[in-house]
C-alpha cells in the first residue's frame, strides 16, 4: 500500500537522522503535509516524545525503536571520502551493519525502508548509469554504500534504493559564497 493510500491515525513516518540535511528537510516537508513523523537523533538534548535516541555507532536496542511504523527514511552514514578511507571499520559500523540491521528489524516488522546511497556505488567513467548496472566503487564509501545496498535488495519489496550525487542546502558555505558573489556582481 503506498503512503498516500493510509489514513493519516494509520501513518507514522521514522526519519533516522533527522539532524542530518536530507533528514530535516525531509521530516519538515513530511509534517507540513500532515504525516505523522517519528525522528531519531544521537543529540541528547534534542529529543522528545516524537524524536528518540539513536546512535548507529552503538549497539541498538530495537526494543527502543517504535511498532506500527509504515516507512522509514536512512538519511544517516558517514558520507566524508577521506574519513571513511582513514576509519573503514567504524564508519562501516554506521554505514552497513547497524543500518542493515536496522533496516532487517523494520522489515520484520512490515515497515518499507528507504535507503539514501550514493552514487559513488559506481566508478564514474559512465554517464547516466542504469539503475540495474553492477557496481564497481572506486572509494571506501562507495565500497560502504554498494554493500548496504546488496543486503537492502535482499528485503525484496519492503525497501528502496536511492542514489544521490551532491546535496546542496541553503547554509552550505558554498552557497553562501556563491550568493555574495553573484551580489557583489562576480
Amino acid at each position: 500500500m503506498s503512503l498516500n493510500n493510509k489514513k493519516k491515525s494509520d501513518e507514522r513516518i521514522l526519519i533516522i537522522g533527522a539532524d542530518s540535511v536530507i533528514g530535516n528537510a525531509l521530516s519538515q516537508s513530511l509534517k507540513c503535509s500532515g504525516k505523522i513523523v517519528l525522528e531519531t537523533s544521537r543529540r541528547r538534548e534534542t529529543l522528545s516524545n516524537d524524536r528518540i535516541f539513536l546512535d548507529l555507532e552503538e549497539n541498538i536496542s530495537f526494543s527502543d525503536i517504535p511498532d506500527k511504523i509504515s516507512a522509514a527514511f536512512f538519511c544517516v552514514a558517514f558520507n566524508s571520502l577521506d574519513y571513511c578511507r582513514r576509519e573503514p571499520v567504524r564508519t562501516a559500523r554506521v554505514n552497513v551493519d547497524n543500518t542493515v540491521n536496522l533496516a532487517k528489524e523494520l522489515a520484520k516488522r512490515g515497515t518499507f525502508n528507504v535507503f539514501l546511497s550514493t552514487n559513488l556505488v559506481y566508478d564514474g567513467s559512465v554517464p547516466f548509469v542504469k539503475s540495474n548496472t553492477p557496481v564497481c566503487p572506486q572509494t571506501e564509501h562507495g565500497r560502504q554504500k554498494a554493500e548496504a545496498e546488496r543486503h537492502l535488495l535482499g528485503l525484496g519489496n519492503l525497501a528502496s534504493i536511492i542514489r544521490l550525487t551532491k546535496i546542496f542546502g541553503p547554509d552550505m558555505r558554498l552557497i553562501q559564497e556563491w550568493i555574495l558573489a553573484l551580489q557583489n556582481k562576480k
